[in-house]
């Protein structure tokens, strides 16, 4: 500790790095002269110290940080100002009207993570000018057992994209916080957000009771190509009863995304899968890539419906070559293990 007050640099940089070593929170009160050197590097050690080994005893420290003109110390302060108990309240308070954005938003985060009244704070969050502050406090109202289907409504109308797509994740884990009736809402969401599309258009999958608008919106919405998407609603539909899914299973019948095709029906051989799969794997008007896909994804399977077999066996003489050849691989399969 004597050494950081030694003229020669190289033996205050060596003491620096020792105290880091020996960890040890005494070293702090070493560290704080550290504050006003002239040679930065020991400034951002004296930071790090104290964001490592500040305790409530440090409080004058924490205002000092607090009051500093250094945008890195007053970060430094909002980040450790819980530490210093029920006293950092009206440090936190000053923080979070910073003139800087990002300590704003380190002194909010540490308020959410110590607030005594969370429903209280994510509804002030939610009032502050800052969409960063707002986006926090989407994310602080999942930590709770009881959604405020109101503060979360007014998420889902935020001018901010970021703040929309926290709301419509929120809204996704928790479909029943809101009453009454969103499709509207989240069908303008999908067009003009992407940041919370996919979110939106699975919650509507998942949820909507407007056969209409699932059966006119979501296959325009599926073909854009979007692996990422396409692989979310993929997901999403994945051991679902096509039954619940209303009319998104008409989406499959129309659809040109052989993607979401295979993917859907993948593992699938319910009789709504094994009907769709049966008028596919037939129908010569259909593409052959997307055919044979289909047909690959059997080979190997237990499962595979009788008529689908019967199906496939007269395509081994089909004039298309690929199908022709993958339909033959299939009743190998079969015929190898009967």
């Amino acid at each position: 500790m004597r050494n950081l007050r030694s003229a020669d640099v190289r033996h205050r940089r060596r003491a620096v790095r020792r105290l880091f070593e020996i960890n040890d929170p005494v070293a702090i009160q070493a560290f704080e002269p550290l504050l006003d050197d002239s040679d930065e590097w020991f400034r951002v050690k004296a930071i790090q110290a104290i964001g490592i080994w500040a305790r409530p005893k440090d409080l004058e420290l924490i205002q000092r940080l607090a009051e500093s003109e250094r945008v890195g110390f007053r970060m430094c302060a909002a980040r450790i100002a819980n530490r210093a108990g029920k006293s950092c309240k009206p440090i936190l308070s000053k923080l979070c009207q910073d003139e800087v954005a990002v300590v704003r938003n380190a002194a909010w985060a540490t308020k959410f993570s110590i607030a005594a009244n969370l429903e209280e704070v994510n509804r002030d969050g939610m009032e502050n000018e800052s969409s960063g502050i707002r986006s926090m406090a989407i994310q602080s109202m999942s930590k709770m057992e009881k959604i405020d289907g109101d503060l979360l409504y007014i998420g889902l109308i935020d001018p901010s994209k970021k703040v929309q797509a926290d709301a419509v994740s929120l809204l996704r884990n928790h479909p029943d916080a809101i009453e009454g009736e969103l499709d509207d809402l989240l069908i303008d969401i999908v067009e003009n957000n992407h940041l919370a599309r996919k979110d939106a258009i699975i919650f509507l999958i998942e949820n909507s009771s407007n056969n209409e608008i699932i059966s006119s919106k979501i296959p325009n919405w599926m073909e854009d190509g979007d692996f990422r998407l396409t692989k979310a609603v993929i997901s999403a539909i994945e051991g679902k009863d096509w039954k619940q899914l209303g009319a998104f299973t008409q989406c499959l019948e129309t659809t040109q995304n052989e993607t979401l095709i295979v993917g859907s029906l993948r593992r699938n051989y319910s009789i709504d899968a094994n009907k769709l799969r049966n008028s596919i794997i037939a129908d010569t008007s259909r593409e052959s890539s997307l055919r044979t896909r289909l047909i690959e994804e059997l080979i190997g399977s237990t499962k595979v419906d009788e008529t689908t077999i019967e199906i496939i066996n007269n395509l081994k003489n089909s004039d298309d070559e690929f199908i022709s050849k993958i339909a033959g691989f299939f009743i190998e399969d079969i015929e190898s293990r009967h």
